[in-house]
């Protein structure tokens, strides 16, 4: 789009203009900027602007950054990394913390190709859809916010970023972002990606992504589920549980993204070549990697949500991180199925042009529920539970177990017997203890053995079962 303006500028004018190519764009207003206007006043209103606009320049200058335009709400700056719009953005936002006022500002940044074009007046002006996104992406912000589109947070080098708080605590480097809920923008046919930085001293001080009502969407803009992206799994490490999946990146790049198998979904089993859809999260040193990893093809379980037999339905399973996701019944499905809102059922995993959905559904006939299929029980910690174990690796000395519908992390540093190695099906007995965000862990953690013609084994595996 961009070279088809150049070309046509060329064309009316009859001479090309000078023009050079920027990445990485910051936008930076005060908060309710036209409201904060009218109740300052005019020379109160000037001096708290002129200090914003000259403390806003000096960072982008200490950054190797440029002021683009100063807008009447705030400005707009470019920078050769991405990753230098990010940390300005966080300095910024220090600054008015350090000042004391409860007047706060918003920043969003950007990732991608923009002209900046000498004009016949000798000025300059910028094009491009990049641009554009961080300006658009203000709205959506609340103070203290610094928002990112989902080209920033793959285009920047996340290993850079800190705040002066996150010093202070050694924060790792993923704890500084979090994904948000998707949204689409109004005129933009693809949903909106975002991740802000969590740059404040504490978790509180960080505010949630506001949900717009559908008065605030602006006839079009809505919040979404996640957001899957399509690839093909590269490469598989069955004995480590780690693998890598290809796919294009927004700018139509060959790119490949590191994934584990905690995050496929109901640990669908896995191969080379499989088609998978995924959503990005933080990993490991800020670098991306894949997370909520579906299987096509593969089965899985779920809840009906909703059925019209006249119509289609809709089912719903949790990931990872206990976030529904959603399997539309086609129509044609509704057909050879009977099942009712609320039943556990097994199905398919595929897609079509309108998302996910889901085929071949049928009622679930096995001994406890999916697990996937709702929040698990809470358990108590300091208490001793019997689990199922779903998955481990051996060669790394971890796995997963289930209990009560929640996955119990289950290390070799916790096996009363290191030398006997869990297996997918035995039964273990363990200690409940708090895993991270919100998980299990088990310590102290026997197998149970069963011996042959042991009917009690038989029981205590049904009960171990229907914990799970």
């Amino acid at each position: 789009m961009a070279h088809t303006w150049y070309d046509g500028w060329n064309a009316l004018t009859g001479e090309a203009p000078a023009r050079r190519r920027l990445r990485g764009f910051l936008c930076a207003d005060l908060h309710h900027a036209p409201a904060l206007k009218a109740a300052l006043g005019g020379e109160e209103g000037a001096a708290l602007f002129a200090r914003f606009y000259g403390e806003t320049a000096r960072r982008v200058e200490a950054m190797r950054g440029e002021v683009l335009k100063i807008t009447s709400d705030g400005l707009i700056a470019a920078f050769e990394a991405t990753e230098d719009a990010i940390q300005t953005a966080v300095l910024l936002q220090e600054w008015w913390e350090r000042d004391g006022t409860s007047r706060g500002c918003v920043c969003a940044v950007s990732s991608g190709e923009c002209f900046a074009v000498e004009t016949p007046g000798g000025g300059w002006d910028y094009f491009g859809v990049a641009q554009d996104l961080a300006v658009r992406l203000l709205d959506k912000g609340w103070p203290g916010a610094v928002l990112l589109t989902g080209d920033a947070y793959l285009a920047g080098n996340l290993t850079r970023i800190h705040s002066g708080a996150g010093a202070r605590q050694e924060r790792s480097h993923e704890a500084y972002f979090r994904s948000l809920s998707q949204f689409r923008l109004k005129g933009r046919r693809e949903p909106m990606e975002c991740f802000a930085v969590f740059w404040q001293e504490r978790e509180s001080d960080f505010h949630p992504n506001p949900q717009p009502s559908l008065e605030e969407s602006e006839g079009g803009d809505d919040v979404l589920g996640p957001v899957f992206l399509p690839g093909r799994v590269s490469a598989f490490k069955h004995d480590r549980g780690f693998g890598f999946i290809e796919y294009i990146n927004a700018y139509g790049e060959y790119q490949e993204i590191y994934f584990h198998m905690a995050y496929v979904v109901d640990r669908a089993p896995v191969k080379e070549n499989d088609r998978v859809r995924f959503t990005i999260m933080p990993g490991k040193g800020g670098r991306p990697q894949a997370s909520t990893v579906l299987v096509l093809g593969a089965r899985l379980h779920g809840q009906v949500e909703s059925f019209d037999p006249r119509d289609s339905g809709a089912i719903t399973i949790r990931d990872n991180n206990s976030q529904l996701i959603t399997f539309y019944i086609p129509p044609e499905e509704v057909d050879e199925t009977e099942v009712r809102v609320n039943d556990i059922v097994e199905f398919n995993v595929c897609t079509d042009q309108e998302g996910l959905i889901a085929t071949g559904v049928k009622p679930y006939r096995g001994r406890s529920p999916s697990p996937l299929a709702g929040i698990g029980d809470n358990l108590a910690i300091g208490t001793r539970e019997r689990a199922m174990v779903t998955i481990y690796y051996p060669h790394k000395g971890y796995g997963f177990a289930k209990c009560r519908r929640n996955d119990i992390y289950l290390h070799i540093s916790e096996l009363i017997d290191p030398e006997r190695s869990p297996e997918h099906g035995d039964i273990i007995e363990f200690e409940v203890a708090p895993g991270r965000n919100g998980t299990y862990r088990a310590l102290d953690v026997s197998i149970v053995e069963r011996q042959e013609g042991d009917e009690s084994g038989d029981d205590e595996d049904e009960q171990a079962l229907k914990s799970a």
